[in-house]
């Protein structure tokens, strides 16, 4: 894991939304990410991908690069869970 885009546990981000992506396979976190994103409106600022796919950790910061998207970091929950912040 990238420790570039680790966030500490202790100060995370308030999402404003959640996307399960838990058992899904690349490209399918990225594509609902993108999904979840485009419904945001305006005052919904993080997104919050719960993934468990080990390729999420380096398509997720290029996905929001490609997209003009915030990355603002992940965390490591056990299991794994990857969960990916995002700012719209």
């Amino acid at each position: 894991m990238s420790l570039k885009h680790c966030l500490n546990k202790d100060n995370l981000p308030k999402p404003d939304r959640f996307v399960d992506c838990k058992g899904f396979l690349c490209p399918l976190p990225t594509i609902r990410a993108r999904r979840a994103l485009d419904e945001m409106v305006q005052d919904e600022g993080v997104l919050c991908i719960e993934a468990t796919d080990p390729k999420s950790i380096t398509d997720m910061p290029l996905f929001c690069e490609q997209r003009g998207h915030h990355y603002l970091g992940l965390i490591e929950h056990e299991g794994p869970v990857y969960l990916h912040f995002i700012k719209k």
